[in-house]
């Protein structure tokens, strides 16, 4: 499953979506099988005319998440999940307020693992988490918790995959 996002200027004749206007700039996100010997066509999962970054696939490609910001929300940002197996389906939504930030970083690198490793301002200072998009468990950590950061990859005190 291969996911494609088009953040541009919306283009009514190619992807003829409802209730957007033409030439309002919007994120179109899309699912395409690539699994079999043909590719399939794109599936449109997810429409919004919002400020819209940072996709992140989880570890198997079946979830996928964004951050999004909506205009009546100030200027904070949430983000949304979708089931890229299931035909797109929205799964979970992770909001922490009015004017407060919260970015994904990296989905745990196990199969079936649904922990996403995310950062949120909610207390002010950008402090990281650990959210499981499937059960909307959440565990907020404080700067004493942190141990030590190695590439890309956060290892925290009393965190184990």
């Amino acid at each position: 499953m291969a996911v494609r996002s088009h953040n541009r200027y919306h283009d009514r004749d190619r992807y003829p979506v409802r209730d957007i206007p033409l030439f309002l700039p919007c994120l179109l996100l899309f699912t395409q099988s690539v699994m079999t010997t043909t590719i399939d066509r794109p599936n449109l999962i997810y429409q919004t005319s919002n400020y819209t970054v940072n996709p992140v696939l989880s570890y198997s490609g079946e979830l996928v998440v964004i951050e999004t910001m909506d205009i009546k929300k100030g200027t904070g940002s949430k983000l949304l999940v979708f089931d890229t197996v299931n035909g797109g389906q929205h799964i979970g939504t992770l909001d922490d307020g009015i004017d407060v930030n919260v970015m994904p970083k990296q989905f745990a690198p196990l199969p079936n693992d649904a922990r996403l490793l995310a950062k949120s301002n909610r207390n002010g200072v950008s402090r990281p988490l650990i959210w499981n998009v499937r059960t909307n468990e959440r565990v907020d950590f404080v700067l004493d918790q942190l141990s030590i950061v190695v590439g890309k990859y956060y290892f925290l005190k009393g965190f184990s995959p």
